[in-house]
């Protein structure tokens, strides 16, 4: 019955403990969102492209949406699958002798439960809304996205994806701990993004004699997470892009943001750089 409701068409019962916690967490997203927006604004360093800017502010709303809808999932888990399930139960069989601020403490105690596995299983649900909107949004606007770019952006950008994906069905906490890490990861793979479409917009300058690759905590989340070195995918896929393009590249920048490098990842740069008689720079 439950997997027939539409999510905005269900009453939750108040749930203050965890719609604090989503609030501040919601609220964080939002100020991510506004610091990596007004760097799209900045034209001193980098004047970035119609497509740049487009990819980032499509790829927010489309995360929002999805944290507004495991939200609600969350919330409905914890009223409908533990709280309605437990405490009806207990209140069938002991409702004579429980007091209204019993069953309340027992409510509270309920809400700590972990995040259980049909959870996941709808959130993954969502997760698929995410990339059908923003593919939506760039053939609808064909005036706005590139088409190449936004093929190039695809590609690269699969492995946050995949990290994304493997990060929702590993972390097991209760409830707003698990908001509380999923917000905090998609506020972080979307600030990367601002440097994805940054090495975009360098790749398609047939001005620029150089590839950009920039290593920032995320690079390090990624490798962590699916023990893969993101950096490297890019840079082949960027030497193998400005082939086709017949462009001639010298030079590969790698501006590190980042205290702990993961040396690994910067010696694979080096024998690529190497291999394909590229200059590295580190910055």
């Amino acid at each position: 019955m439950r997997d027939k409701i539409m999510l905005d068409e269900v009453h939750i019962a108040n749930n203050l403990f965890f719609r604090i916690e989503s609030s501040r967490i919601l609220a964080n997203y939002k100020l991510t969102q506004g610091f990596t927006l007004s760097e799209l604004t900045k034209t001193t360093a980098h004047k970035f492209s119609t497509t740049a800017k487009e990819i980032v502010l499509t790829k927010y709303d489309a995360w929002f949406l999805f944290l507004l809808d495991v939200e609600r999932v969350i919330a409905m888990s914890i009223e409908f699958e533990n709280f309605k399930k437990i405490v009806n139960y207990i209140k069938h069989r002991y409702s004579a002798h429980m007091r209204d601020d019993e069953l309340e403490a027992l409510r509270n105690i309920v809400r700590r439960d972990i995040v259980i596995e049909y959870d996941i299983k709808e959130i993954i649900k969502i997760l698929a809304l995410v990339r059908y909107r923003i593919y939506t949004k760039t053939i609808d606007n064909e005036a706005l996205f590139d088409k190449q770019y936004v093929a190039i952006w695809d590609e690269i950008h699969k492995p946050l994806f995949q990290a994304l994906i493997h990060k929702i069905t590993a972390t097991k906490y209760e409830p707003a701990s698990y908001y509380n890490e999923i917000g905090i990861f998609i506020s972080k793979l979307l600030h990367h993004t601002l440097y994805e479409v940054y090495e975009i917009d360098v790749l398609l300058n047939k001005d620029l004699p150089i590839l950009i690759l920039n290593y920032d905590d995320t690079v390090n989340d990624i490798m962590k997470e699916l023990k893969a070195n993101i950096l490297e995918f890019r840079l082949k896929k960027y030497i193998e892009e400005s082939s086709k393009l017949g462009y001639e590249i010298s030079t590969v920048k790698l501006k590190i943001y980042e205290d702990r490098v993961d040396e690994k990842i910067v010696s694979d740069i080096e024998n690529i750089t190497k291999a394909n008689n590229l200059k590295l720079i580190k910055e």
